[in-house]
C-alpha cells in the first residue's frame, strides 16, 4: 500500500506554503512588538487555513467520478473515484488532525515558537 498518493501529496504543500506566507501576512499587519508576542498564532492561523483548504479540496476530490463500468454479467454498474490520502489518511480528514494538533498545543502550551524561528 502506498503511503501517499499524488493528490495527497497536496496536504505538504498547503502546509508548507501556508506556514511560510502566513506569518509574513500575520506580520505585516500588526506592529513588530505585537507579532514578537503573538507569534504563536500566526502558526494556529496558518494551521487553520490549511485545514479548512484541505477539507473543501477532500470534498471536491470526492465528488469527482472517474469512470464508470458496468458488469457484463450481473449488469451492475461500478464507479470509480480517485483515491487521495497521505501517511494513509484522506485529505478531507486532515482538517481533523490539524486542528487536534492545535488544540493539544494551546492547552499543553506546546513550543511553537521553534517552527516559527526555523521557518522565518
Amino acid at each position: 500500500m502506498k503511503l501517499f498518493t499524488i493528490y495527497g501529496l497536496v496536504v505538504p504543500v498547503f502546509l508548507i506554503c501556508n506556514y511560510l506566507l502566513i506569518p509574513y501576512i500575520f506580520k505585516s499587519l500588526i506592529s513588530v512588538h505585537l507579532y514578537q508576542k503573538y507569534t504563536v498564532y500566526s502558526v494556529y492561523l496558518a494551521a487553520i487555513t490549511t485545514g479548512l483548504i484541505l477539507w473543501f479540496l477532500g470534498k471536491r476530490i470526492n465528488g469527482k467520478i472517474l469512470r464508470t463500468y458496468i458488469n457484463q454479467r450481473t449488469g451492475k454498474e461500478s464507479k470509480i473515484k480517485p483515491n487521495h490520502h497521505f501517511l494513509f489518511i484522506k485529505i478531507q480528514y486532515w482538517p481533523f488532525v490539524l486542528l487536534a494538533w492545535v488544540v493539544y498545543s494551546v492547552l499543553f502550551k506546546v513550543d511553537t515558537i521553534l517552527i516559527t524561528k526555523y521557518l522565518l
